[in-house]
């Protein structure tokens, strides 16, 4: 029998941690380059398995979005995403575009890759309702290219995801989480480029049944 993939959507937090101090010219190319790649123009999501359909391939979707402030135009980002998932490692790619309202030059592709890997998990409870405690290392290299221009944004991210989760009903479980990480970004045009870093922080909450293919 053909069993169709898994979908999934995530609907979530990302923080860029700023130093107290004023930010130089590079740690600013640092922030520029991870939000127009993957690792900030999206949201993060739960790495866990949520789910006991037992596939293996799971089609995602996300959308992100950011402004600099009130009254700016708002950006926002759209993608698209197949995950490959065997034991405790998942590797996931992305594709994505960026679009700004009333500039289409402003326009943008991005695409990256992740892999996930689960490298300690602790059980509160024991049976099918067990509240587990999920530690996973997930680094991610990320890629923009505008739609006009020579210019480009590169990023390479490492974070630490801590999923929580916790079943409520026989089927039902909401898994909240954080992945604090570390963050470089590079940013080049006309001939011109810059490199910096920057503290990352993501949260979240993630809701699933156990028996079905949908994940929020």
């Amino acid at each position: 029998m053909h069993k169709s993939p898994v979908v999934r959507a995530a609907v979530a937090l990302i923080i860029f941690a700023a130093p107290l101090s004023a930010q130089s010219d590079n740690d600013f190319a640092a922030f520029i380059a991870l939000i127009r790649t993957p690792v900030g123009a999206l949201p993060p999501t739960p790495h866990t398995r949520l789910t006991d359909t037992g596939r293996h391939v799971a089609f995602e979707g996300s959308y992100g979005s950011w402004s600099f402030g009130p009254g700016d135009d708002e950006t926002s980002n759209y993608a698209g995403a197949v995950r490959f998932s065997k034991g405790a490692s998942s590797l996931r790619a992305v594709l994505g575009i960026t679009r700004v309202a009333d500039c289409d030059a402003c326009a943008a592709t991005f695409a990256g890759v992740d892999l996930t890997r689960t490298i300690r998990t602790i059980a509160f409870t024991e049976g099918p309702q067990a509240s587990s405690l999920d530690v996973s290392l997930n680094p991610m290299f990320g890629y923009m290219k505008p739609k006009t221009g020579d210019g480009l944004a590169m990023s390479l991210s490492l974070n630490l995801p801590v999923t929580l989760t916790i079943p409520f009903s026989a089927t039902w479980r909401i898994a909240p989480f954080i992945a604090p990480g570390f963050g470089l970004g590079r940013i080049s045009g006309g001939g011109d480029s810059m490199t910096g870093s920057r503290a990352l922080l993501g949260a979240g909450v993630g809701l699933s049944n156990a028996r079905s293919t949908v994940q929020v």
